[in-house]
């Protein structure tokens, strides 16, 4: 008896678990990177980490007023610009930015900016914090993550899950007559 509940458990749940609606990306461990521009004309991040390699493109910086920022460090906004995700050579993930806010202080730089809507990405934010010496970031992190558009409806994980449904239906009233005739 456990074993027919646990296969129709396991049937009713591989649909659900085959139609994921979110993802995220980050760098894992800190292994290297680098960053270049300029705090007017835009700048670019290259991050590695053990996980995945992020770079992030900010579009024109604009300069914020002080008030608009914690005391001590330079607030821009920006509009425009571009998310990469690399995972072993191979583009695992790409977006525009819509908008973000990048914060600077003496040693520590920190993006945040809205994924770009399309077939793929419902709505999502590219965040990292990097800590720099020069142009080379010596520590930081990274992190995409998006909520699903879902695209279009792709029948096989149901069709399964209903398929299972129907032959675990079916073993169940071959054994039960198996067993009213014996």
């Amino acid at each position: 008896m456990r074993r027919g509940s646990l296969l129709v458990l396991l049937a009713l749940a591989l649909p659900t678990a085959a139609l994921a609606s979110s993802a995220d990306f980050d760098t894992g461990k800190f292994v290297s990177g680098t960053w270049s521009g300029t705090f007017t004309a835009g700048i670019h991040t290259t991050e590695v980490g053990s996980l995945d390699t992020i770079s992030i493109d900010t579009g024109a910086l604009t300069k914020l007023p002080a008030s608009n920022c914690p005391k001590g460090d330079t607030c821009f906004d920006f509009s425009g610009g571009s998310v990469d995700v690399v995972n072993r050579s191979r583009t695992v993930f790409t977006d525009g930015l819509e908008g973000g806010l990048t914060m600077k202080g003496n040693t520590v730089v920190a993006i945040s900016a809205s994924l770009m809507p399309n077939g793929t990405v419902k709505e999502g934010t590219a965040v990292e914090t990097l800590v720099f010496s020069g142009h080379k970031i010596t520590s930081g992190s990274s992190d995409v993550s998006f909520a699903s558009n879902g695209g279009a409806a792709v029948p096989e994980p149901s069709t399964l899950g209903l398929i299972g449904t129907g032959l675990i239906g079916l073993a169940g009233a071959a054994r039960r007559k198996l067993k009213l005739s014996t």
